[in-house]
This record gives C-alpha cells, sequence and structure tokens, in this order.
C-alpha cells in the first residue's frame, strides 16, 4: 500500500524508519526500548497524578458534573463547543473517558 523505502515506489523514505534497513532483530530492539520508555512514562505520571490528586480532583466527575452530562453531550454531538465553561477544566465527557481509561490501563 505504501511502497517500498529502497526508491522503486511510494514510501516512507529510509531515514524516516526505524530501522532503515530491513533488520528485525534491531526493529525489535527498538520496540522493547520505546515500550519500556512509555511504561516508564506511564509509571511517573501516575505516580505524580496520585500524589498531587489530580485524579480524584480533577479526572473523577461530580456530582455537578454529571448533572452537565446532558448539555456536555449534546455540545458535542451538534459540534458546538460555545460559552467559557469548556474552557476552564475537563468537561464530564472527558472525565469519564479519563476515568475508564486510567482504571482500565492496568489490564
Amino acid at each position: 500500500m505504501l511502497g517500498y523505502s529502497d526508491g522503486s515506489g511510494l514510501a516512507f523514505p529510509a531515514w524516516a524508519t526505524i530501522p532503515s534497513s530491513k533488520w528485525l532483530a534491531m526493529g525489535r530492539q527498538w520496540h522493547l526500548f520505546f515500550a519500556w520508555l512509555f511504561v516508564i512514562n506511564g509509571l511517573i505520571f501516575t505516580s505524580y497524578a496520585l500524589a498531587s490528586r489530580h485524579i480524584t480532583h480533577d479526572l473523577v466527575p461530580s456530582r455537578n458534573d454529571w448533572r452537565s452530562f446532558g448539555k456536555s453531550l449534546r455540545a458535542h454531538l451538534f459540534l458546538k463547543q460555545t460559552g467559557r465553561w469548556h474552557a476552564k477544566g475537563y468537561n464530564v465527557l472527558q472525565k469519564i473517558t479519563y476515568t475508564t481509561i486510567l482504571l482500565s490501563w492496568p489490564h
């Protein structure tokens, strides 16, 4: 679909791919390197979020957030983000999404 990196067709240039040649062992090493980089980044963020209470104060929906669920859903369905209520922080749909992701992350 994208072609080949050796110039015989449309594709990503060889310099933009890791590894640039067809070297599967090196590709596995790069894959594991970036996997650990993302795992460590996730652990640092989770530790920070728990220590700073970002999760409980900013990401878990409150009762007032649940009351604005219909308004937020309509605004997103009809692509209308008017007013200042959406610029102050996370809306209820974002909070539900982030909380769901955080709760399902270790599985």
